[in-house]
């Protein structure tokens, strides 16, 4: 069964959503975004999860970028059952040669109307039976223009964006209000932190990851950003001030290569790794110093453009290079993987972990689409994927998709309480976005079986 519902009012003024399309059964709310085209998308859980979910480890993940996870969420505008997402979008103007962008806020609810991005009210995805039906509500509630982003990442409530202009944006209320009507703009506060001197050039800040997204303290939070002049900083988010920066990447004539992602280690927030497009993997451990990394990988055969390391699991991160490929390793055996890479045939921009399942892990496979994998077994498996191919007839095989699946979160949307009292599961989104349609989706999380990768 297919229901289209096409709605060209969004209700938003201005450029920001020209239309939307939904499609009954893939849940998708596609919301074209005027000019900019859509970069990177993270998303975070406003409320608690049912303690019996993810048992183990959803507790120590809260307050992070992607979905914030359980225990620690609970002081939170609990009684909402609302998910926020941040979206980011980049735009180079012609004209001037500037580089311009947008950061918009989100929240997404289970229940009644469609929201301010006017989802159809009669849409709802089964799950269950009757008395399982979703029905989803999406709500603009901030935005900022200034310079292109190419990342936003989340430590509840602050937000923080990688910007063209060589600077850091800091929001610190960007995660309060959520689900209050009426709310003041969770935007409004800002703090701009340049990464270099007024002297130097300013160079692209191409990604940044927070050290507290197992802790969820937001207590000595920092971030490190990566640069497009092969350059790694650390950035103290309450002082808005950059500690220390380095030389990080070169290819082999000694120009600068772009540093195209870091992470740290979640599990030790003095280590961090980078990659760049010299092809190399670095760890960085900031106790000893950052003159030389403590080790280099050099596996991959393209450029390292994602990185992101586990909350379940202590030592465990995934890599994606534009070699393709999408790696699991284990941070004390660098020298290979610890599965098998997997060939997605197409640039792995983005790896996000779910946050409460330990082997599934969601790409931005850029030609391909999004695709799920788990990493439970002996190799890395396709579960499923998602390419925008217009009907369920006009199928497209893997490195095929024109528009390049770049921004990709898992988004977990709590349900209101039963009638019984008990705690429904929550619902389970991927939030995605792509750069040359320029376009906003919500997933279900189960998309098209792998076994139509290649159709």
């Amino acid at each position: 069964m297919s229901h289209h519902c096409h709605q060209t009012d969004s209700g938003v003024t201005g450029a920001q959503v020209v239309d939307i399309t939904i499609a009954f059964d893939a849940l998708q709310l596609q919301c074209q975004i005027d000019r900019s085209s859509t970069l990177q998308v993270e998303t975070r859980l406003t409320c608690a999860l049912p303690r019996d979910w993810a048992a183990g480890g959803a507790g120590a993940a809260s307050r992070t970028a992607g979905p914030a996870r359980s225990a620690a969420e609970r002081d939170v505008q609990t009684g909402k059952h609302a998910a926020r997402a941040a979206f980011a979008t980049y735009e180079l103007d012609a004209a001037s040669g500037l580089r311009r962008g947008q950061v918009v806020l989100a929240d997404v609810t289970q229940g009644e109307g469609p929201g301010d991005w006017a989802l159809a009210e009669d849409v709802k995805v089964q799950e269950g039976g009757e008395d399982g039906a979703w029905n989803v509500r999406v709500d603009a509630v901030g935005e900022t223009t200034g310079a292109g982003v190419f990342d936003v990442k989340w430590a509840a409530p602050w937000l923080a964006a990688a910007n063209s202009d060589g600077t850091v944006t800091l929001f610190p209320g960007a995660g309060e209000g959520i689900g209050e009507a009426g709310a003041r703009d969770p935007l409004e506060r800002k703090v701009v932190v340049p990464l270099t001197s007024a002297e130097q050039d300013a160079s692209f800040c191409l990604s940044l990851d927070w050290n507290n997204r197992r802790s969820g303290h937001i207590e000595g939070a920092k971030l490190a950003v990566s640069q497009a002049n092969g350059r790694l900083g650390i950035v103290d988010v309450h002082e808005g001030e950059v500690l220390q920066a380095w030389d990080a990447h070169a290819y082999p004539d000694g120009s600068p290569a772009e540093t195209w992602i870091t992470a740290f280690d979640c599990w030790d927030a003095q280590v961090l790794v980078s990659g760049a497009d010299d092809a190399k993997l670095k760890v960085w451990d900031l106790r000893i110093g950052t003159a030389a990394p403590l080790q280099t990988n050099r596996v991959h055969e393209a450029g390292v453009c994602s990185v992101q390391f586990s909350t379940l699991k202590q030592h465990v991160f995934a890599t994606g290079s534009y070699d393709q490929q999408v790696r699991v390793w284990d941070r004390r055996k660098l020298k290979e993987p610890t599965l098998p890479a997997l060939n997605l045939q197409g640039g792995v921009w983005r790896v996000k972990w779910h946050p409460g399942q330990p082997d599934l892990l969601l790409t931005a496979a850029m030609r391909s689409g999004f695709v799920v994998l788990d990493t439970s077994g002996a190799e890395i498996s396709p579960v499923s994927y998602y390419r925008d191919v217009g009907s369920q007839e006009d199928a497209l095989g893997p490195g095929s998709w024109e528009a390049l699946g770049y921004g990709a979160d898992w988004l977990l949307v709590p349900p209101p309480p039963s009638s019984d009292g008990t705690s429904p599961a929550p619902m389970p989104l991927l939030a995605t976005a792509s750069f040359y349609d320029r376009t906003l989706r919500l997933l279900t999380s189960s998309l098209q079986p792998f076994a139509d990768h290649t159709s």
